[in-house]
C-alpha cells in the first residue's frame, strides 16, 4: 500500500471520528440540559408569561386558586388562632440553561398568628406574628413529570409600580369562623378578599402590542411587567355571652389587615410581600 493511500485512509478515519463526536455532542447536549433540570433542582427561569388560553390573548383563570382556613390551638396557656391563606398561579417559562420549556406553579402562603385572649374585653389589635412563604414547583409538561420544588421568603423592601390595571377574579373571597372554646363565647370570623393588578412599568396599562404578562412577538415589552396581589383580611371578633340575657350586637372588634405582594412575571418570582399595620374600624 502506497504512502498516499495510507494517508488518505488515515485522514478519512480522522474525519469520520470527528463527525461522530460532533453528532454525539449535538445529541447529548439537549439530553444533558434536560438531565440538569431534572436532577439538580430548579434552574433559573426566563421568558415567563402567565399561563394563557390557546389564542394567547388572556390569562387562564384557575377555577378556584384560593384557599384559606383558621384553627385554634394552645400555646403557653393561651389560646392562639392561626389563619393561612394560599393562592396558586401558573406560568409558562424557559430555563436559562438549555432553553427547556417548563410549567411553573407558584403558591404563596400568607400566615397570621393571633392571641384569642381578651384584654379589658377586647382582643389584641396586632397579630403576634405574620409571615409569607412561597413554594415554586417546576414541571416538564410533555413528560407529565415534576422536576422539583423550592421554598423562598420574599423581600420586604417595597417597590414602585405604575401603569396598573385591576384584573377580575372569578372566586376572590374566602371566609371562615373559629371559636375559643371552653364555653368562653369568643368567636372570630376571618374574611379575605383577593385583588390582582397587572402593571406595565415601561408603558401604559393596556400592555402595548403583546399585553401585560402575555406572550407576544416582543419579549422586551414583558421584561418589566409586574403582577401585584392585594389581599384584604377583615376580622370580626364577637362575644356570644352577650346573647344569653338581653340580645345585643355581640361584635366587640373589627380589624382590617392587608397583604401586598409584587411578582416579576418574566422570572415567575415573588419579589416582595408585606403585611400592613392593622386598622381597627370598630369600636
Amino acid at each position: 500500500m502506497s504512502n498516499y493511500t495510507m494517508n488518505k485512509k488515515t485522514n478519512y478515519m480522522a474525519v469520520s471520528a470527528a463527525a461522530i463526536l460532533v453528532t454525539a455532542f449535538v445529541l447529548v447536549q439537549p439530553m444533558q440540559a434536560r438531565s440538569e433540570v431534572t436532577f439538580e433542582g430548579i434552574q433559573d427561569l426566563t421568558n415567563c408569561f402567565l399561563k394563557t388560553h390557546p389564542d394567547l390573548t388572556e390569562r387562564i383563570e384557575i377555577a378556584d386558586p384560593i384557599s384559606m382556613n383558621t384553627i385554634v390551638g394552645k400555646a403557653n396557656g393561651d389560646k392562639m388562632a392561626k389563619t393561612i391563606h394560599a393562592e396558586k398561579e401558573i406560568f409558562e417559562c424557559r430555563t436559562v440553561q438549555g432553553n427547556i420549556a417548563v410549567i411553573v406553579d407558584v403558591t404563596t402562603y400568607a400566615e397570621l398568628y393571633e392571641n384569642m385572649t381578651l384584654t379589658n374585653g377586647e382582643p389584641a389589635e396586632d397579630p403576634i406574628f405574620t409571615q409569607v412563604q412561597v413554594v415554586t414547583c417546576v414541571k416538564l409538561e410533555d413528560e407529565a413529570r415534576l422536576v422539583g420544588c423550592e421554598e423562598s421568603r420574599p423581600s420586604t423592601n417595597d417597590q414602585i409600580v405604575q401603569n396598573c390595571i385591576e384584573q377580575p377574579i372569578e372566586h376572590p373571597q374566602e371566609m371562615n369562623t373559629v371559636n375559643k372554646g371552653n364555653g368562653n363565647g369568643l368567636i372570630k370570623t376571618v374574611e379575605a378578599q383577593k385583588e390582582i393588578f397587572l402593571c406595565d412599568l415601561d408603558g401604559d396599562s393596556s400592555g402595548g402590542s403583546c399585553g401585560i404578562g402575555l406572550p407576544g412577538s416582543n419579549q422586551a415589552c414583558r421584561d418589566d411587567d409586574k403582577k401585584v396581589d392585594v389581599i384584604i383580611f377583615t376580622e370580626i371578633w364577637e362575644n356570644l355571652v352577650s346573647l344569653d340575657s338581653t340580645p345585643t350586637d355581640p361584635t366587640i372588634a373589627k380589624d382590617i389587615i392587608s397583604l401586598r405582594c409584587i411578582v416579576k412575571i418574566a422570572s415567575a418570582q415573588v419579589e416582595f410581600c408585606e403585611f400592613s399595620l392593622p386598622d381597627r374600624i370598630f369600636p
